[in-house]
């Protein structure tokens, strides 16, 4: 996981550990060093230039199914202009590519943007690129009928027919567990 948002220590784990998750089978890939530079001795952000160094990661980690990148935003680089299509298409191809290469889907998160739009994938914030070189998109929103109730609905589908939503709770506290409810929405 590539995550610039929770703290691992006190909102992900916590998390996975409410929903069963086994924590060996969990990784964080936090910051970079070159152990040859004497002069680089802290860590530096790992972004999407760095495939080599998420590469490198799966290898060591061996059996990787799933890499999650949150929120996507964050991990571009710099210099990346996150509204330009050829220059995200430049920094998510490679990751495709590791992905196909190694067998490990890629889920990757994304804001919202406040504007009003025609399809619920053009609201992803950025480029059309985020939604257009994935294979399929979810979105996650408030039910606008039940402020405590989430759904998670299908947009775009390259792979399968267009599936139903599906919706769920965050129950108990302080951490919260995913409820999932049992039929389609």
């Amino acid at each position: 996981m590539l995550t610039a948002e929770d703290d691992p220590a006190d909102t992900i784990k916590p998390r996975l550990r409410v929903q069963g998750a086994n924590l060996s089978k969990c990784h964080i890939l936090g910051g970079m060093y070159d152990p040859d530079d004497e002069d680089d001795t802290a860590d530096r952000f790992v972004s999407l230039s760095n495939v080599g160094v998420i590469e490198e990661a799966i290898q060591d980690i061996g059996d990787v199914k799933l890499l999650i990148i949150d929120p996507i935003g964050s991990y571009l680089g710099s210099g990346t202009d996150s509204h330009r299509d050829n220059e995200v298409r430049g920094k998510l191809a490679p990751i495709a590519a590791l992905a196909d290469q190694y067998g490990v889907a890629v889920l990757i998160v994304s804001h919202s943007r406040k504007a009003a739009a025609t399809t619920a994938d053009d609201l992803v914030m950025g480029s059309r690129a985020f939604t257009g070189v994935c294979r399929s998109v979810w979105h996650l929103m408030v039910d606008p009928k039940n402020e405590d109730r989430r759904l998670l609905l299908s947009g775009k589908s390259n792979l399968a027919k267009k599936s139903t939503g599906l919706a769920f709770r965050i129950e108990g506290d302080p951490v919260g567990a995913i409820a999932w409810e049992p039929d389609p929405v």
